[in-house]
């Protein structure tokens, strides 16, 4: 056949009736040319090679049956001269931008090239070049421009036309689409889509799928930047604009906002609520999964409950262990704190031995683990139908009998430690059920440097924070004192940086900042 996929030449096998198949007999078949042979020389200009097996029914009335077929083969004995490896494949670009067609042949003598499309073959010049290359280029493209192209490729061996890609020309169509972005609240973010069409376009932005318009916070609605200033929690969400010209619109791929609250800000795991929608970049394995309202427990008509936002994740029995983790890169000496939200439904709470709990993993770079903290568990006696917070507080003794030596509220990476896994854990022992957790945070603890110097009769504290975070500031007047005394507390913002003053007294006075 050739690049239009017309027939040029036919050859066939010897063609067996009803009176010539022995039953439960396998029978070899073997296409011939015109002299018996069995090689098959492709004609001048074929681009492709069919290989088809025909059963033939006259029409009704006549009998039916079927025939089985295996270990069919196309050999290819020799190579032609020239050959194309690879032909041009279809491309999709937009208005004004360039396309480019590219064709690979081999050959055993030196090779030209003539680029054609329905129109005929090109020339160079204007907006084309490399039209007597391997390489075709269409600048600024137009709607006109949207054909058929092909290569003739010629050597002395002979000339043969390749199979055509398409060109496809968006007007309007998106080169830049507006990118996700991750912001924290009392910030301002922007969005800019950059698109092309061949009239004037008009913009129309839209959050999960319904339009903005500008006013309070948001402006540019109808641009190709979108700006919303002082962020909330609320402004989560996705993201998309539609871009409209005279030929039509198109609508961009979303871009997903992830306002986070000041207070979760030194969390350091990502899409820590599952309001992305899907799992990234968690790890799930075993049974469970991700849900929303719209979901009913199992086999039940109560609606599943969320935390907060739209998705909750779950974990069931379907294996010995279930669960999902997510790893974070770390050092030796940092310092995190472990938390989540859990809830056992009523619905489908947890029988006979199976159990569930958070717990981190300090790992160094082969994987091993060097640390390991738990949560209290989750057991058939648990709390119906409440979230709970459970935090990662129990030392757990891995290299002996996994027992609790220990409390902490603060896990101190050991030496060796190359990242951090934060981790849920279904165990089925017996019986069934299943566990919703949400709202997953693992903190990571800077500690504190602080600064103090004299202005008049006040002594001024100084020291870095992290947005989110509280902080004690205490002081002692003598450092043999039983206890430090609280002088206030405040939270990191996004200043990053925090200044307290305390009066000059008539003695002295030490100073020291807790992390909460």
């Amino acid at each position: 056949r050739d690049a239009f996929t017309n027939v040029l030449m036919t050859h066939t096998s010897q063609i067996l009736s009803t009176n010539d198949l022995v039953p439960n007999v396998w029978h070899h078949l073997q296409v011939t040319n015109e002299s018996g042979g069995t090689d098959l020389t492709a004609p001048y200009g074929t681009a492709m090679v069919r290989c088809q097996i025909v059963f033939f029914q006259p029409g009704p009335g006549y009998p039916g049956g079927s025939v089985y077929i295996d270990d069919v083969n196309l050999i290819k004995t020799s190579a032609p001269d020239p050959e194309i490896t690879q032909p041009p494949t279809d491309q999709s670009v937009v208005y004004g931008q360039t396309a480019t067609f590219t064709v690979v042949a081999t050959g055993k003598t030196a090779l030209t090239y003539r680029w054609l499309n329905s129109g005929g073959y090109l020339s160079n010049g204007g907006r084309i070049s490399g039209a007597d290359t391997a390489t075709l280029r269409i600048a600024n493209v137009t709607v006109a421009d949207q054909d058929f192209y092909s290569v003739e490729v010629s050597n002395q061996g002979g000339m043969l036309i390749s199979n055509p890609g398409f060109l496809t020309v968006l007007d309007p169509g998106i080169i830049t689409p507006p990118a996700s972005q991750t912001k924290f609240e009392g910030q301002s973010v922007s969005f800019t889509v950059v698109a092309a069409g061949a009239t004037a376009l008009s913009y129309v932005w839209n959050k999960n799928g319904v339009p903005l318009t500008d006013g309070g916070r948001i402006s540019g609605a109808s641009t190709a930047t979108l700006t919303i200033a002082n962020l909330v929690a609320g402004d989560s969400g996705q993201y998309t604009v539609t871009v409209t010209d005279s030929a039509g619109s198109v609508t961009s791929p979303a871009a997903l906002l992830d306002v986070v609250p000041l207070a979760q800000a030194s969390n350091v795991l990502r899409n820590r609520g599952f309001e992305s929608g899907s799992d990234n970049p968690w790890i799930r394995f075993g049974g469970g999964g991700l849900a929303t309202t719209n979901v009913n427990y199992y086999q039940t008509t109560d609606p599943v409950e969320v935390y907060d936002g739209l998705y909750v994740s779950q974990s069931y029995n379907a294996g010995t262990w279930n669960g999902l983790y997510q790893d974070v890169a770390a050092a030796p000496g940092q310092i995190f704190t472990a938390e989540g939200w859990f809830l056992m439904a009523g619905q489908e709470a947890l029988t006979g031995g199976n159990e569930a709990w958070l717990e981190v993993q300090f790992q160094n770079d082969a994987g091993n683990m060097i640390g390991l903290y738990k949560s209290d568990y989750i057991t058939p006696s648990f709390p119906t139908n409440v979230w709970v917070n459970l935090r990662a507080t129990n030392i757990i003794a891995f290299w002996s009998d996994w027992s609790v030596v220990g409390q902490t509220n603060y896990l101190v990476a050991p030496p060796g430690t190359a990242k951090v896994r934060y981790q849920v854990t279904y165990h089925t022992v017996t019986g069934n059920g299943s566990v919703w957790y949400d709202n997953m945070s693992l903190f990571l603890k800077i500690p504190v440097t602080l600064t103090c110097w004299r202005t008049g009769e006040n002594v001024n504290l100084s020291f870095p924070t992290q947005i989110g975070v509280n902080y004690e500031v205490l002081y002692k007047n003598n450092l043999e004192d039983a206890s430090w005394q609280l002088l206030t507390t405040l939270t990191g913002d996004l200043s990053g940086q925090a200044t307290v003053s305390d009066p000059i007294g008539p003695s002295r006075r030490f100073y020291a900042v807790r992390t909460l």
